[in-house]
This record gives structure tokens, C-alpha cells and sequence, in this order.
């Protein structure tokens, strides 16, 4: 078993060039809409074009003429640095093709556009995950790998989404629709009966008025914690996801599930109860905790794999299916890597 690092040189060269239009200052407005949307999709994004700023604004600090000497550049910043450390003293600008304060107000001029850059973002998302779900909008959206968000809709529900998910939500008078494509979520519903909160995913239909709930779809399974309140679960046949006048107290195949109880619905249709758990375990993904129970090595390294750029790759078929359980940090998975090479050599 091995790790290994995928590199993100598109994102790269994307934020490269969104930081030289934004320092031309010749951003349109289709423009502007498009790099909302861009720095919306992953932090990954606002990390590399805060980076790819950050550059541009040094290379403007260069002097192409060569008439400041190193030790002169190391004097004149080095107060700057021994700030962030001690207490501040005041010292005399040094003057040399412009003052000190003058570079300083640049930078900072610099940076409050990137600043109002970003909160155009902010506003554009806002509107388009927030405000649209009001009407009979489609929103549609997907995370990217390690990439969660929570989404507070106008009617007070809140859905926070976890890593590598897919989700499209429509709002009418009738219904609030919500289709989990792929992924996890976890919904908080806002108390409305006039207007009934669905969960589809292809398989099962979950509807729950003022609760808390987990659903988690993937390889055509799904499976459904309640954390708070009750929810009604019912196979459902994605040719019907749309019907938003079905009544669930008329299908005779459905369950009810109550705080700490899960189920299981399988492509077949079947409802499969699942054991009692502890309702901190349903949620612990938003703390970026991973719990593994019994877990073979195989699912373990694709959970991983959801949350990291660095995939874990089990090239060993003797070895995948072995199990292990346990608490990780999402966000590392090197430390499973160790507890699982000193298990390995101990038992080995």
C-alpha cells in the first residue's frame, strides 16, 4: 500500500490567470459572475489565486533597474519582519524611488481588490445557492474531493455537504425537493407541514418535518441516520422521484426511523435496518473524522480518497481485505498508513 500525491496543475494555471486579470483590472461583468462561481467550487481554488496575487505583487516590487542593492532591500523590510515577533517600534520611512509607506499603500490598495473580488464571489453565491431556491429555480451543485459546505436556505433549513457530493434542490409550493445524486449530506429541516422536505436518491425517498438527518448514496445504496426527530423511509423508483403529490402514509412499504437508528435501502428495493448508533458517529464527517468499524483495507482507502489529494492505492489484493476500526482525521491519512504498517509487522 502506498500514497500517492495528485497535483492540481490546471486549478494552477487557472488561478494564473485569473490574478493577471484581476491586475489588469479589466475584469467584465460575465467575467466577474465567472470567477464567483470558480473560487465557489473548491478552497483549493482561493488558495492558489490568493498564491498567484501574492506573486504577482512581488514581481511588481522588483526592481528591473538594479539601483537598490540586496542590503539595502534587506534593511529597509527587515522592521516589517521583526514586527510579527516583538513589539512594534516606530521607525523614519526610508526614501528610495518612493517612500516605504507608499509601497506599503500600494500592496494594500492591491489587496482591497482582491478583497472586493472576493466578496462579488461571496454575493454571487449567496444569491445562487440562497436566494434562488425560493421560487421554482433549479439550484444544482457539486463538491470537489475534501471539499464540504453548508447551505442555509430561505426557509431556515440548513444542508451541510460533505466531500465528493452531488445535489440539485427545487423549491415550489408544493414540495421542497431535494435529489442526492451522490455523496452525503445532512439536512436540518425547517418545521413547514404545508410544504413536505424530500430526499431523493434514485433508490429511497426520505421525508422528515423538523429534524435532523443523514443521508449518505453511493454504488446505488442508501443509507439514512436520524439524529434528531423521526423521518419516514420508503424504497423509491427514480422514474417517480418527481411525483411531488405522492402521500408516504399510503405506501404500505415504508419504516419510520427515530433518533440513533439507521437503515439500509438496496438497489432491489429491500430496507435493511441497521444497529443503533451513537448520534456523534453519524455526524463526526463534519468534524472531518473518519470511524472505521471493522472496515476492510479496501473501503477504508476509498473513504481516505474522498477527503485527500494524496490517494491511498491498495496494490496488494492478499492484503484489501483485511479490517480494521478505529478514529482518523480525514485529513490524514498518513496516520492510518503507520497504525496499519506497525499492525502489519507485529501480526506479520
Amino acid at each position: 500500500m502506498k500514497i500517492k500525491k495528485l497535483r492540481n496543475e490546471q486549478i494552477v494555471e487557472e488561478a494564473c490567470e485569473w490574478a493577471v486579470k484581476l491586475d489588469s483590472a479589466c475584469l467584465t461583468e460575465q467575467d466577474k459572475k465567472s470567477l464567483a462561481l470558480w473560487l465557489s467550487e473548491s478552497p483549493v481554488h482561493v488558495d492558489e489565486l490568493l498564491l498567484s496575487a501574492a506573486i504577482i505583487t512581488g514581481l511588481g516590487e522588483v526592481d528591473a533597474d538594479k539601483n537598490i542593492s540586496i542590503e539595502k532591500l534587506l534593511k529597509e523590510n527587515a522592521p516589517e519582519v521583526v514586527t510579527l515577533f516583538r513589539a512594534q517600534t516606530k521607525t523614519k520611512p526610508v526614501e528610495q524611488n518612493g517612500t516605504s509607506k507608499e509601497k506599503t499603500a500600494r500592496i494594500r490598495r492591491y489587496f482591497s481588490a482582491i478583497a472586493a473580488t472576493f466578496v462579488l464571489a461571496i454575493m454571487a453565491t449567496f444569491y445562487l445557492f440562497v436566494i434562488a431556491p425560493n421560487g421554482q429555480d433549479h439550484v444544482s451543485f457539486a463538491t470537489k474531493t475534501g471539499e464540504q459546505r453548508s447551505l442555509t436556505m430561505t426557509d431556515g433549513s440548513i444542508i451541510h455537504v460533505n466531500t465528493e457530493s452531488e445535489i440539485r434542490i427545487r423549491y415550489s409550493k408544493n414540495e421542497r425537493h431535494v435529489e442526492l445524486l451522490s455523496g452525503e449530506a445532512i439536512f436540518e429541516v425547517a418545521h413547514d407541514t404545508s410544504r413536505p422536505f424530500r430526499v431523493y436518491t434514485g433508490t429511497a425517498m426520505t421525508q422528515a418535518v423538523g429534524t435532523i438527518f443523514n443521508v449518505r448514496h453511493m454504488s446505488g445504496i442508501t443509507k439514512v441516520a436520524v439524529i434528531e426527530g423521526t423521518v419516514v423511509v420508503r424504497p423509491e423508483d427514480s422514474r417517480n422521484s418527481h411525483q411531488s403529490t405522492i402521500d408516504v402514509t399510503d405506501v404500505p412499504k415504508k419504516i419510520f426511523l427515530h433518533v440513533g437508528e439507521q437503515a439500509s435501502i438496496t438497489q432491489d428495493s429491500n430496507i435493511i435496518l441497521m444497529a443503533t448508533t451513537n448520534i456523534q458517529a453519524i455526524s463526526s464527517w463534519r468534524m472531518r473524522k473518519l470511524i472505521f468499524k471493522s472496515d476492510t483495507l479496501a473501503d477504508i482507502a476509498i473513504e481516505f480518497n474522498r477527503y485527500n489529494q494524496e490517494q491511498i492505492f491498495v496494490d496488494d489484493q492478499a492484503i484489501s481485505g483485511l479490517r480494521f476500526s478505529g478514529v482518523f482525521n480525514a485529513d490524514d491519512p498518513h496516520s492510518f498508513i503507520k497504525i496499519f504498517r506497525n499492525v502489519t509487522c507485529d501480526t506479520y
